[in-house]
């Protein structure tokens, strides 16, 4: 019966590939990746332990993973906004930095977002409904983005997307995307408010060797620009 408690705790392991697989829509490919690949560690180290007899390396190798799984997930709750599940500014920025310096750039834009009239929400309504309204913002944008896209929670209601595009004009189809989607929402909604957002982005371009903060202060710039014009 020696053979009973491996197979048990591969079954488990099993599981767990499973139950991440089938719920990769939900997550981002950043997040699905090092989730998926957790089991390959005890997987390589108990085909090391079958081929050669002697070295036990099951047990230490499964939980090697488990902890190296336990980590990454606690860090992933550190860089995630509580409220509304978006990504934290600090994780927002070490990405942004990292794309910046990468050394086979790949093209990317980032979009300011602002929640329009959020403190006459807040005001009128309460907070609790300030915070539905930033809770619903952030679920409206996820449906709209791509797996390796996100959105960042950037401050109070300012959000800022990392959109992997080509183009800007592939920037422009996911911001009306999400405008439609917005417009969609406030008709049937049957809420007293609407949510209406302002808007500034552009492709970071490399030839101008912009750093993360003068890129960012940048489309903030355009952002604020949008908002006088819809105000």
């Amino acid at each position: 019966m020696f053979f009973v408690p491996p197979v048990i705790s591969y079954f488990y392991l099993f599981c767990g590939f499973i139950i991440i697989y089938a719920n990769r829509n939900k997550l981002s490919r950043i997040e699905f990746l090092p989730l998926f690949l957790f089991g390959v560690f005890p997987s390589i180290a108990s085909l090391i332990q079958i081929m050669f007899y002697g070295p036990l390396l099951m047990w230490s190798s499964i939980a090697f993973a488990l902890i190296i799984l336990y980590l990454y997930i606690q860090q992933q709750m550190i860089h995630i906004d509580h409220l509304t599940g978006a990504w934290t500014r600090e994780k927002f920025y070490n990405y942004l930095n990292y794309r910046i310096k990468q050394k086979k750039p790949k093209n990317f834009s980032i979009a300011f977002i602002d929640l329009n009239d959020f403190k006459k929400i807040n005001d009128t309504f309460g907070h609790n409904e300030g915070d539905n309204a930033l809770i619903n913002v952030v679920h409206i944008i996820k449906d709209i983005l791509k797996k390796e896209d996100f959105i960042t929670r950037y401050g109070g209601d300012e959000f800022v997307l990392f959109l992997n595009v080509d183009s800007e004009q592939e920037v422009e189809e996911i911001i009306n995307k999400i405008y439609d989607s917005l417009d969609k929402y406030n008709k049937n909604s049957g809420l007293d408010y609407e949510l209406n957002l302002s808007c500034g982005y552009e492709l970071y371009d490399f030839n101008k060797h912009m750093t993360a903060d003068e890129y960012i202060s940048y489309i903030d710039k355009l952002m604020y620009r949008d908002k006088k014009i819809r105000n």
